[in-house]
């Protein structure tokens, strides 16, 4: 028997589907000061940053002809995104592919934090939808959080440490 709230009881506000922006939209309309200004998520806003990094005659790419395991060629990182979740890519394969974007993250151009955000996105997002099944705050907190706790464990992780990519 569902459980209703005294007269009194202040308006919840809409529930937590409802402040979801439909899929594919980008931005949502924030009110500040009688303004409005375009406010995206987080994880939205890394997928951007990669696809521009990623782009042009230059793309931020790794050189998987190094790290062996029958990856192929100099791969942009949103080509590579889709390669780590390929099934017929090995374990040990996406284990060297993550070791060498660590590295490049803790020593390199700082572009490649971007770039390994963005390959982990798929992951970051469905461990950010697990975490909005039962919140009931701005969702775009939760994606902030998720970018931020990300970026320090990857300052701080050890690359020879293994257990780097998850794999099902």
């Amino acid at each position: 028997m569902p459980i209703t709230p005294p007269p009194d009881a202040p308006d919840p506000g809409p529930s937590r589907v409802d402040r979801r922006r439909p899929r594919g939209t980008n931005a949502k309309s924030v009110e500040t000061s009688g303004e409005s200004v375009e406010s995206t998520s987080a994880l939205d806003s890394v997928e951007s940053a990669l696809r521009l990094l990623c782009a042009g005659p230059d793309p931020l790419a790794l050189d998987c002809t190094r790290i062996g395991h029958g990856l192929p060629r100099q791969v942009p990182l949103v080509e590579l995104r889709d390669l780590l979740l390929a099934r017929t890519t090995t374990k040990a394969a996406r284990e060297a592919v993550w070791r060498r974007l660590v590295i490049a993250a803790q020593t390199d151009d700082p572009a490649w934090v971007i770039g390994a955000v963005g390959v982990a996105l798929p992951g970051l997002r469905r461990a950010a939808g697990k975490l909005m099944k039962d919140y009931t705050g701005d969702p775009d907190d939760i994606d902030a959080e998720m970018v931020a706790a990300f970026t320090a464990r990857l300052k701080t992780i050890d690359p020879d440490a293994g257990s780097l990519s998850l794999s099902e």
